[in-house]
């Protein structure tokens, strides 16, 4: 596939590079096709739908591939808000020019939009790394920086940019602490991290958008491992420097992915027919308020119905401390309750032994039981489960809103499963009357949360139909919104100053072959009269 940014090569050196440290300038004219593709992207991307209020970015992942210029926009015009004053920028050493693990250089770019120069304290720092090589030549004609540089100069005039390359070999795995260590200094005092790179190459589309639903899984559920291991090219150009921003971003305190934009060569270029595709995210890692156990916080699924023996009734330990806390604490109760649970055939259709399920209760205050599996034992069953949450001294939460605390919690499902009584369910029905309510009380001091079982089950990426039904909320008037059922981490997005959590993944559940569904997120909220605060984490 043709590079357009193969333009960008074009470059004059107007000073002597023959000493280590000695400033270069690299000139990018931008002229031509890519000129105008940088153009439309930067305009395409303002287009996009307001976030509104949202919180610090420290760690952004964007591609190098000028077919997606729109993409490349969006995710830097998320920085905008935070006027970053320096930028670390990672990309990897395509041309294998780099003769160290990784390389850097002081060196000035120009294009038509201005100037950009690296942040001393990062270019010293590195500089006095063992693993850090000054090679400034190799910047000239490496697309995974000077794509992107014009775009940072037209959104970010006023950041310093450190470019970086690392090097695309194998022994990268036996210096991950040494990387880490580095990063960490090297992205401190607000520096920003942005790692370039492109994902899926050389794939049709269908088979493209499969492997990039296995690295968004792997990314959402910060499977480290298996974020190493992921295949280069044909799930990204740059496993190490993915790596880097997942292990950097709990110590960054941003435990929060967002899926900006999510493109395809073939879908932008109108021909989704084609052998050979790149595929292309823009991911912000949105910063964690500090919130008090006080507060109220959500999680994923519980299920007790395939119980043994051996099964864990507690969530990860990771997490325990910080579900613990007064404030309430909502789950979904998948399948119903009953005093007596016969073994059905069928695995899929579930049962929560009562006695079990009193074991637990005291981790949660809320209880959701609008789930595909609420009519499992008929619509009776349904309805003694109520009874039971009720008698228990639990909340059940409905779509008709229950107060709890300070706020307003709507429960629903979308998704049911094929049982008798399915069609009882009327889920179109709760959707508009959930919808018709937010708009009622859209006026009221009161938050209102959607606490919605939708998704596609072991999918992280939300399909665009998805993306639309969760946003209904927020336009609607919901405040916050939290989908579960997929029993793997989603990322979340915010929207008009809303947060949307596509995805809690399991809390407690007994799918534990893998790690993505053996990791629970947990979310904690505070809200002040213009903005909506939240703390994630993510445990195993």
């Amino acid at each position: 596939m043709r590079r357009i940014s193969i333009l960008f090569a074009v470059c004059a050196f107007l000073a002597s590079c023959s000493k280590t440290g000695q400033v270069v300038t690299i000139t990018l004219p931008l002229e031509g096709d890519a000129l105008l593709t940088t153009e439309q992207g930067l305009y395409d991307a303002k287009q996009l739908p307001p976030r509104g209020a949202a919180p610090s970015i420290p760690i952004l992942i964007i591609p190098h591939h000028l077919t997606a210029a729109m993409t490349i926009a969006t995710g830097l015009q998320a920085l905008v808000p935070d006027h970053p004053s320096s930028i670390v920028l990672l990309s990897p050493d395509h041309f294998s020019a780099c003769s160290s693990l990784l390389c850097t250089g002081n060196i000035h770019f120009t294009t038509p939009f201005g100037m950009t120069d690296p942040d001393p304290r990062t270019l010293d720092l590195l500089r006095s790394s063992p693993l850090v090589g000054e090679n400034p030549h190799l910047f000239t004609g490496e697309h995974g920086v000077t794509t992107l540089i014009p775009f940072i100069e037209k959104l970010l005039p006023d950041a310093r940019v450190t470019p970086m390359v690392i090097a695309q070999r194998p022994d990268w795995k036996g210096q991950e602490t040494q990387l880490l260590e580095l990063f960490r200094h090297a992205t401190a005092s607000g520096t920003v991290f942005v790692v370039s790179s492109d994902f899926s190459h050389y794939l049709p589309m269908k088979d493209a958008d499969a492997m990039d639903e296995k690295t968004a899984t792997a990314l959402f559920s910060f499977d480290t491992k298996a974020i190493e291991n992921l295949s280069d090219p044909s799930q990204s150009d740059c496993p190490s420097c993915l790596w880097l921003a997942a292990s950097l971003a709990p110590s960054d305190d941003a435990s929060n992915p967002s899926v900006l934009l999510h493109t395809n060569s073939a879908r932008i270029l109108g021909d989704e027919s084609v052998q050979s595709t790149t595929s292309h995210f823009a991911i912000a890692y949105y910063r964690n308020a500090v919130l008090p156990p006080e507060n109220p916080t959500f999680a994923g699924d519980v299920t007790l119905t395939r119980a043994t023996p051996s099964y864990t009734l507690q969530p990860p330990k990771s997490v325990q401390a910080f579900w613990a806390g007064s404030g309430a604490r909502i789950v979904n109760l998948e399948g119903p309750l009953a005093e007596n649970c016969s073994l059905n055939p069928n695995p899929f259709i579930f049962c929560n032994p009562l006695a079990l399920w009193q074991r637990i209760k005291p981790l949660a205050t809320g209880w959701s039981i609008e789930n595909n599996h609420k009519f499992d034992q008929g619509l009776q069953g349904w309805k003694k489960t109520s009874e039971l949450l009720r008698a228990n001294g639990t909340i059940t939460l409905s779509n008709g809103g229950v107060l709890m605390g300070n706020m307003k919690v709507y429960a629903l499902t979308a998704i049911m499963n094929p049982v008798p009584d399915a069609a009882s369910a009327d889920t179109s029905g709760q959707y508009h009357r959930v919808l018709a309510d937010l708009r009622a009380g859209s006026g009221s001091s009161l938050p209102q949360i959607v606490y919605v079982h939708a998704g596609t089950e072991y999918q992280s990426l939300s399909s665009p139909s998805q993306e639309r039904f969760l946003r209904s909320f927020v336009d609607s008037g919901a405040r916050a919104v939290f989908a579960v059922h997929s029993h793997v981490p989603g990322d979340m997005e915010m929207y008009r100053g809303a947060p949307i959590f596509r995805g809690l993944g399991n809390f407690l559940f007994d799918q534990k072959d893998a790690t993505a569904t053996s990791t629970a997120k947990l979310v904690r909220l505070n809200f002040t009269q213009n903005e909506v605060l939240f703390q994630a984490i993510i445990g195993h």
